[in-house]
């Protein structure tokens, strides 16, 4: 059975990971409306981990629980916002389909950056 911890980064290694299939079908729905659909249910998977992004990141610095929690989540969103130009750049370069490609493999390597994660006790 897995400890306190290891079900944390479990969680947020799945979150990851269920992340990329909802986003997987805006690359391929010709159809709006299916698409519309697609777009929540992805919107709902990329939000789904931030508790237990935070409750890692709180379990990492244990004695300052709130440093960690503005710490973890300002990281993600800013690393968001540092990756959007990027992302621009390639709509610009290879349209707004090649831009949905690359949004479906990001998730794969934060499963894998995840997994290097340091164990805590």
């Amino acid at each position: 059975m897995r400890d306190h911890g290891d079900r944390h980064a479990f969680g947020q290694q799945l979150g990851r990971a269920v992340q990329s299939q909802p986003g997987a079908p805006l690359r391929a729905v010709p159809e709006q409306h299916i698409a519309l659909a697609a777009a929540v249910a992805a919107g709902a998977a990329v939000n789904i981990p931030f508790a237990v992004l935070v409750k890692l990141g709180q379990d990492y610095l244990p004695g300052r629980p709130g440093t960690a929690s503005s710490v973890t989540l300002g990281l993600a969103v800013s690393a968001g916002g540092l990756f959007v130009p990027v992302l621009g750049v390639v709509a610009d370069h290879q349209g707004p389909q090649a831009v949905l490609t690359v949004l479906c493999i990001v998730p794969l390597a934060a499963v894998v950056l995840g997994f290097l994660l340091p164990a805590h006790d």
